[in-house]
């Protein structure tokens, strides 16, 4: 059925439109996309790689949730207040930066700066978050406790220098989850602290560094009381303002960053992932 929306309208009402009606060709979307980098850049004074890797894809994330905010007069911003939330350090990927940027350059981007800023080295205080949902079962809880025996493996422990420090690793899921991931620790003999949450967390005791014996040199760990701290998502918010700061905190999971304060530390990065490999893959400081 043929809807016709303007046959009330005679044709020299059409016509004078069309006399006044013109159609221009913007620029493309590849140089539009330029245009902008090339604007972050100056303002920013930054590389068109930091402005590719940290401030586009932050500005894509404002501006989509700028758009969609139900109010007229939501949906406006200044200058200032873009520029200031577009200017972060922290690198968290929405799921707007992934679609603009793609999964595969952003988890090669993620090793890049990692890489680049050292930000793994093992004397830093270094924290990752995990979604731990599903964990108890058995695949999942098997796949996550591979994930902090490498942590606690490969970059702590027999063979360390002695100014290492242990990861911690923070847990979102059910106290079964954690539990279960747990047990995965114990049953691959890797020996971590948890501040006793289960009876009653101590922060102090959470924080307090491993006993560790040296090599004869004593330069290197030879032996620790533990290789990695563990501790479930609820107890750590709880306790956040009792802990230490981190240099560098990675998290795998969809949480707010302000749970964490991702934008406090010298070293934030934030991307959903579930798969073993890309995670092994991020953390790893070789290769």
């Amino acid at each position: 059925m043929l809807i016709e929306h303007y046959k009330a309208f005679s044709d020299d009402i059409l016509n004078g439109f069309l006399q006044h009606f013109t159609i221009t060709s913007g620029d493309s979307f590849e140089e539009q996309r330029r245009q902008v980098i090339q604007a972050l850049c100056d303002n920013f004074s930054s590389s068109s790689d930091d402005a590719l890797d940290l401030h586009y894809g932050n500005a894509i994330s404002y501006v989509m949730d700028l758009a969609m905010r139900p109010r007229e007069g939501e949906r406006k911003t200044t200058k200032s207040e873009f520029i200031s939330r577009v200017n972060k350090r922290q690198m968290l990927f929405t799921r707007w930066k992934e679609e603009v940027l793609g999964r595969e350059h952003i988890v090669k981007m993620i090793q890049k700066r990692l890489k680049a800023t050292d930000a793994l080295k093992p004397r830093n205080r270094r924290m990752l978050i995990i979604d731990g949902l599903g964990a108890a079962s058995i695949g999942r809880s098997r796949e996550l406790a591979y994930l902090i025996k490498f942590l606690a493996t490969e970059h702590y422990g027999p063979g360390q220098l002695t100014s290492a420090r242990p990861w911690t690793v923070v847990i979102e899921g059910t106290n079964a989850d954690v539990e279960a991931i747990k047990a995965g620790l114990i049953d691959n003999r890797i020996s971590f602290n948890d501040g006793y949450e289960g009876i009653l967390f101590s922060p102090e005791m959470f924080d307090a560094p491993p006993i560790t014996n040296t090599t004869k040199g004593g330069s290197k760990i030879s032996r620790a009381s533990y290789s990695v701290r563990l501790v479930s998502a609820e107890t750590y918010v709880k306790h956040v303002d009792e802990l230490k700061g981190s240099d560098l905190i990675i998290s795998f999971s969809n949480s707010h960053p302000d749970h964490y304060s991702l934008d406090k530390v010298p070293h934030g990065y934030q991307i959903n992932l579930t798969d073993l490999e890309e995670m092994v893959g991020i953390l790893r400081r070789k290769g």
